[in-house]
């Protein structure tokens, strides 16, 4: 495989063997790289790797807590060579301050240098991105240049790798550029009119926040004298302008090694700037990847809500100054109380939750006991005693359905523990399964009823993003319920019940209610400009006698001329009612609304029925995307573009699948992966990408 085809991005069978290392880390690379696809083996010892016939293609990651009293590190890498041969790539974790163990890694060729203890976070996602499955967010290319067209070339190159670019050129007013897109790299050539790239690398240097990150200099052609000079004059590469393949590696490489050495932490996306844990999505994302681990069942494993007892109390005592010093300091106090295969994050203004994967029930409540003590003892800010904290601890059994249930769980112990005076820990059990068992339809039927009345029902909302430039902001209206015992209980889970005692025509008024509530309150604001809803209702609503009448009044209450949702009707449903459908879509399309197909694939008779409706949009069944070859994948896509049918494809839960996807041709990705669903419209559309 060519080194171009690695840097797109695409999957590269690489086999990964760690030597050396915790045991606890190694079991949780090797598990969570295993959900990638890629093979990793642990070795204890340097005979019985050495006695192991070495792959291929190997990324061989060493522990230099390995090595024997007095051993050089030059000896054993010198084994290790001779091992797998010169093409191994070597990625050593030591000690911050050996520096000698450095030096003569280094001098070895390593590629990738980690300080110990290593986050197995960290880790797997630099291997999983070094086999090609694809950053945990897209590169971030800023490229500078003399003229439009040869700067659009370069990002397109970018873009084709599946990294995200933005062009520029005003050198002189590139700062303003970074400091809003954040770059991971910047391209720029050499010899610019203004200022020279030397000279515009050290400018943009002298920031702190740009400090670290790697400038890759263009060259008309390759020029012994100038190259030296730009990598003197704060540059990391030089390379000719003309060279597109080496170009697309050359950037990949400077990130990746780039993150390593924290050239982006300080403002890396998934990180909160305060407390320097996983910000809320991050963290909820990897609770997400957690629920499709069975072993997380077992007692030990849970997630702690962590609140502060009377926050407003706590910021009139120490000042609204001090109080962003008090959740980092916090932040820290958390995280070294944690096991590398722990995880932790910020929530809230005034909380925090953390992923703990512990031995047993007995080692979950110390571990939470911990965390509340040293709290409670800090006396950096305010004195000992002055700060407490309550955590509830919510197990994954019975399982949950989704990040979002989870939270809940754990906060509902934490509000028990604060009722009953703070500073303690205590643990939720639900008492109602989120996934309903036989027979108890009634019961749920009962709550769903109750809920249109009681707030038991909420709509979250998660970004529609487009793979192409596009105008506007899409979001889905999704639906949820909470139970009396706090759990969240997805759509999926309720609504079939929902059907059967027929409950539909009222939920579906509820959902379109308080989606139009909701487009109200944002149409006014700047930032919403361009904003649609996804708005989901069932035929068995739609084709009602009074519902247009019904929906043309409530958008005419709430003044949104222009602010129109979009529909989405199930497939199943259409294809059941055809004859209805039709007319029904005609009187939508005079009200200017567009409707959207969803859980749609190339079953019999679907592409046929297109012919005859009107529908703008569908959105394919996350099975199909999942699960269809390629070529049937694009054959449907192709199909419903020469019926000028745009497609979403939802379900997106890793860089695997949009990798998969590219290719396709599909117009609109939804899922997980890019944002969980949320209360807050808080994606950034402006930060999507040309193709």
């Amino acid at each position: 495989m060519s080194d171009m085809t690695e840097g797109l991005g695409m999957a590269v069978q690489k086999a990964i063997y760690l030597l050396g290392g915790e045991a606890a880390v190694n079991q949780a690379v090797i598990k969570r790289l295993g959900y990638h696809g890629i093979q990793v083996a642990a070795f204890t010892d340097t005979a019985s790797l050495v006695s192991t016939p070495a792959a291929s293609d190997l990324i061989l990651v060493l522990d230099l807590a390995i090595l024997d009293k007095d051993q050089p590190l030059a000896d054993l890498l010198k084994i290790l060579t001779q091992w797998s041969g010169a093409d191994a790539e070597l990625v050593c974790i030591a000690p911050a301050r050996q520096l000698s163990l450095r030096l003569q890694a280094w001098r070895a060729g390593v590629l990738a240098y980690y300080e110990a203890p290593v986050s197995p976070d960290e880790l797997v996602s630099w291997l999983a991105e070094r086999c090609g499955q694809g950053p945990a967010d897209p590169y971030r290319v800023l490229v500078v240049g003399n003229r439009w067209e040869d700067a659009v070339t370069i990002a397109e190159r970018m873009n084709a790798a599946g990294m995200r670019s933005r062009v520029s050129t005003e050198p002189l007013k590139v700062l303003e550029l970074a400091e809003s897109f954040r770059p991971d790299l910047l391209i720029m050539e050499l010899d610019m009119l203004e200022v020279t790239g030397p000279e515009l690398a050290r400018l943009v240097r002298e920031y702190d926040d740009f400090a670290k990150t790697p400038v890759l200099f263009l060259a008309e052609a390759p020029q012994s004298k100038s190259q030296l000079h730009a990598l003197r004059c704060n540059g990391d590469d030089c390379l000719p302008q003309a060279d597109a393949e080496q170009l697309a590696v050359a950037a990949q490489n400077l990130i990746q090694v780039a993150r390593i050495h924290g050239g982006s932490s300080r403002h890396r996306p998934d990180r909160d700037a305060v407390s320097g844990l996983y910000n809320r999505q991050a963290f909820l994302k990897r609770i997400n990847g957690a629920l499709a681990d069975d072993s997380m069942l077992e007692p030990g494993n849970g997630v702690f809500f962590i609140a502060l007892d009377r926050p407003q109390a706590v910021v009139e005592r120490i000042g609204q100054g001090c109080l962003d010093h008090l959740l980092g300091y916090l932040g820290a106090r958390i995280k070294g109380l944690l096991s590398p295969i722990d995880t932790a994050g910020r929530i809230g203004d005034f909380s925090f939750a953390v992923l703990a994967r512990c031995a047993d029930e007995k080692a979950l409540n110390g571990l939470a006991e911990s965390l509340r003590e040293a709290i409670a003892d800090q006396d950096y800010i305010g004195g000992a005693g002055t700060t407490t904290v309550s955590i509830g601890i919510g197990l994954f059994r019975p399982r949950a359905d989704d990040a979002l249930t989870m939270i809940s769980r754990a906060r509902k112990g934490c509000a028990k523990a604060q009722s009953k005076g703070g500073n303690r820990v205590m643990a939720y059990v639900p008492t109602l399964p989120s996934t309903m068992a036989p027979g108890r339809g009634e019961r749920l039927a009962a709550l769903v009823s109750a809920s249109l009345y009681s707030g038991g029902l909420e709509l979250m909302y998660q970004p529609i993003v487009p793979i192409r430039k596009s105008v506007g902001q899409r979001y889905e209206a999704a639906l949820r319920l909470r139970a009396p015992d706090g759990e969240y209980i997805p759509a999926f889970n309720f609504l079939p019940t929902a059907r059967e005692y027929g409950l539909m025509p009222h939920i579906d008024r509820w959902v379109m209610g308080h989606a139009l509530d909701r487009l109200k309150l944002e149409r006014l604001k700047p930032s919403s400009k361009g904003l649609r809803f996804f708005v989901h209702q069932t035929m068995e609503t739609a084709i009602a006698d009074g519902w247009i009448p019904w929906l043309r009044d409530q958008i005419a209450e709430r003044e949104l001329i222009r602010v129109r949702p979009i529909i989405q009707f199930p497939l199943g449903d259409v294809l059941d009612c055809q004859a209805q459908a039709g007319p029904r879509f005609s009187d939508l399309h005079r009200l200017s609304i567009k409707v959207c197909l969803i859980q749609f694939d190339d079953r019999p008779g679907a592409l046929d029925m297109m012919a005859n409706l009107s529908v703008p949009l569908v959105k394919l069944a996350m099975d199909f995307v999942k699960e269809a070859e390629p070529a049937r994948l694009s054959a449907l896509v192709s199909a419903l573009h020469r019926r000028r049918i745009a497609v979403i494809a939802a379900g997106i839960d890793s860089p695997a699948l949009i990798t998969r996807l590219w290719g396709c041709g599909v117009d609109f990705v939804q899922g997980n992966f890019l944002q969980l669903p949320a209360e807050e419209l808080s994606f950034d559309f402006d930060e999507i990408a040309l193709r």
